[in-house]
């Protein structure tokens, strides 16, 4: 994760900002907006895998789950190590989207239609860095992932703050474990 980090920073320089311009200071409205963006990843998730399992196409659980065993403490001191890994899926995808925003700009391209574009492509391309995680199942992906995504970088685009972005994928993926913890609790 250190290594991911220290690439974000290196994203941040090639793009010419200073690491002040994406990770401003949370203020309480930006808050309300990323539990919006929360929820909006929700439906669209759910939309999703609810499309999926109507064409019967099976799909993959992520196997962090299985790492929520032990204790309470140790399933909670587990669940703050994903909050680096979260920080670093979030560079991964808003960094590229600048980058994008800025090249499609350059070329004339509005503001709005290259934000588009460059929120589409992000958006697929952290779909595909997750083709591992979910046994290389391209629609679960690409349907599932690649649109839950959407709303964390609308969020970033509507606060421009990397933290409140951050703040939305953290809930929904710690949702998602909670979930699956007391699903396996239930079941024994």
């Amino acid at each position: 994760m250190f290594a991911i980090f220290i690439a974000g920073m290196i994203g941040v320089k090639v793009l010419g900002l200073h690491y002040r311009d994406i990770f401003l200071n949370v203020e309480k409205k930006q808050i309300k907006w990323g539990f919006l963006a929360y929820f909006a990843s929700f439906i669209l998730a759910a939309a999703s895998a609810f499309l999926l399992t109507a064409l019967k196409v099976p799909t993959s659980g992520n196997p962090i789950t299985d790492e929520f065993t032990g204790d309470f403490l140790t399933i909670i001191l587990r669940l703050l190590t994903t909050l680096p890994q979260l920080l670093g899926e979030e560079l991964l995808t808003i960094l590229p989207f600048l980058m994008l925003l800025r090249l499609l700009t350059s070329y004339s391209i509005s503001e709005k239609k290259a934000g588009i574009l460059a929120l589409i492509v992000t958006s697929i391309g952290f779909g595909l860095l997750h083709l591992p995680t979910y046994n290389w199942n391209l629609l679960q992906c690409l349907l599932i992932i690649s649109l839950a995504r959407i709303p964390f970088t609308l969020v970033y685009m509507k606060t421009k703050n990397i933290y409140i972005s951050w703040l939305s994928h953290v809930l929904y993926d710690w949702t998602v474990f909670i979930v699956a913890i007391l699903t396996a609790l239930v079941m024994h």
